[in-house]
């Protein structure tokens, strides 16, 4: 068994199934494998897709000038932009 908070930044989906099968004594460690693989690549995806919308966002505002975008709408879709990536309401 890990130490504790060894697995917290470890995306190996084996090493998270055969921990997670030695705690609660789950047998099926093949099922657990597959969920904690497409648990552990959901959250990667959500992250880059957030970092993805955030640095396009940003490309835009920077682009942006009064005469481009005079109410500033660049700006706001910026700045939730920031705030979806940080979890922020």
């Amino acid at each position: 068994m890990s130490k504790p908070r060894e697995l917290v930044c470890d995306m190996d989906a084996k090493r998270w199934a055969k921990e997670f099968c030695e705690i609660t004594g789950f047998e099926d460690e093949e099922l657990m494998l597959t969920w904690f693989a497409n648990s552990i690549m959901c959250g990667w995806d959500n992250a880059h897709w957030k970092a993805d919308k955030l640095a396009l966002a940003l490309e835009v505002c920077a682009k942006s000038t009064p005469a481009t975008d005079p109410t500033g709408r660049h700006f706001d879709v910026a700045t939730k932009a920031l705030r979806d990536f940080r979890g922020e309401k």
